[in-house]
């Protein structure tokens, strides 16, 4: 009988393990016809175990772009350019430097919170996934 404890607690402790990820890569695309809009490249939300990540999207660049950081107490954290109260949510929204072309880029913390497509303006956005999790 303890033979099947010891088991079960073991697939118990694995099942935990494996539902505690620190972030995921969720594959976009716009379910308008025609917009043809989807990504070069996953949008991640979310950081790792040893790192820390602000991510959105460029409109300029037209790509999901992130900052990147380690976790450690003297690890320097980017600064955002600015911080707004968005009324739409009721939320303090950020603003950010692209890392490729410097212009603005509002933080996405939830997939949720990108619906519109930044080519048709349209709340027509579906992601699947999380494709990939990592932590």
């Amino acid at each position: 009988m303890k033979r099947f404890v010891w088991i079960g607690s073991a697939v118990a402790v694995a099942a935990l393990a494996a539902s505690l990820w620190a972030g995921a890569m969720y594959d976009i695309t716009c379910e308008t016809p025609g917009c043809g809009f989807k990504p070069s490249s996953y949008m991640g939300i979310g950081g790792g175990f040893v790192f820390e990540q602000v991510q959105g999207f460029c409109k300029t660049c037209n790509k999901p772009v992130s900052l990147t950081w380690n976790r450690k107490e003297d690890a320097k954290k980017p600064e955002p350019l600015a911080e707004f109260w968005d009324p739409m949510t009721g939320t303090v929204r950020r603003l950010y430097a692209c890392p490729t072309c410097g212009k603005p880029f509002v933080a996405i913390t939830k997939i949720e919170e990108f619906r519109h497509c930044p080519t048709c303006g349209k709340a027509s956005l579906k992601h699947t996934g999380p494709t990939i999790m990592y932590d």
